[in-house]
């Protein structure tokens, strides 16, 4: 009897401390606000939200999502692999680097835009070198090469000048490509591909820049990156797939070019579904449609008529 009623008060004090340490668990202080770091700042970006380890932040009709410790982006809905990751302190500090800013932000933020009279248009592969080969035994070199001659047939029903680095199946080194591109003074480098990975599942649109090593590369990079992304926004539903986004590498034929270049990977021919439907004249006649017109589209009114004017 005794001993029970020892132990009932230091029951109530038990649950009493319990309940307390649970209320304080409750009123544990927030998280620092988020807060943008100088070159956000310089950008005139205003934080919407952070939700998630993300950070959204807007100007006008543009939408920038960021992610902690990523490298990842999201433009106005279209993903964007950026050099490199963004940064966020103890204090919730966002911040991203110079080469970050100069090679998406500023130019996506500002639409850069850049004359475009030349384009050259690269199939990949060719010859002995046959690329991927899709799971319904086509070579990437031959999908290649018949995706380019659409593209190049609308591009100059638009009015630019068109070169192709092969025209059949042919084997043209990488080191070539580029230089055809120079010596034809080209305003534009298109590299057309199809890619394939181990993961069936792996599927839809991606477009490369050349990541940069200087600030001479940087700056051309980001010519091509308002383009690459308008370019990803209107081509990516063609496949029914979701896109995969303005990416960069270090591809030779994109390091070697001058002028703004860019690789396309028009799909995955590893996926059964895109592989049977990126191998019909239905796909290539849209795909080459669109990028054709989104192409014209980046040119300013007046210089598409004197293009077109020149081509008749």
């Amino acid at each position: 009897m005794h001993a029970v009623k020892r132990f009932f008060p230091a029951l109530i004090c038990a649950v009493v401390f319990a309940g307390a340490g649970c209320f304080w668990q409750q009123k544990k202080a927030a998280p620092p606000a988020p807060v943008q770091g100088d070159i956000l700042k310089s950008l005139n970006l205003n934080i919407q939200s952070e939700q998630n380890n993300k950070l959204i932040l807007r100007r006008g009709v543009d939408s920038v999502s960021l992610f902690k410790e990523s490298r990842g982006m999201i433009f106005n809905g279209v993903a964007v692999s950026l050099p490199d990751p963004v940064t966020v302190s103890s204090e919730n500090r966002w911040e991203i680097s110079d080469k970050s800013a100069k090679m998406f932000l500023e130019p996506l933020l500002g639409k850069r835009k850049f004359p475009i009279r030349t384009i050259v248009i690269d199939p990949g592969h060719g010859g002995h070198d046959s690329g991927a080969v899709s799971v319904h035994g086509a070579a990437e070199k031959n999908l290649n090469l018949l995706l380019a001659l659409n593209v190049a047939a609308e591009l100059r029903k638009k009015g630019f000048k068109v070169v192709m680095t092969r025209e059949k199946d042919k084997f043209i080194s990488l080191d070539k490509r580029p230089e055809i591109a120079e010596k034809c003074k080209a305003d534009l480098f298109i590299s057309i591909h199809h890619n394939s990975a181990p993961n069936i599942n792996a599927a839809g649109f991606e477009i490369f820049l050349h990541t940069p090593q200087s600030e001479k590369d940087i700056d051309r990079a980001a010519k091509g990156a308002n383009l690459a992304l308008q370019i990803c926004r209107r081509v990516s539903p063609l496949n029914t797939f979701p896109g995969r986004g303005v990416k960069h590498a270090n591809f030779k034929v994109l390091r070697l070019a001058k002028c703004p270049a860019i690789l396309i990977e028009a799909g995955f021919l590893s996926h059964p579904a895109e592989s049977a439907y990126m191998a019909t004249n239905h796909f290539r006649k849209n795909f080459s449609t669109a990028l054709a017109e989104e192409i014209a589209g980046f040119v300013s009114v007046d210089a598409q008529d004197k293009l077109l004017q020149a081509a008749r």
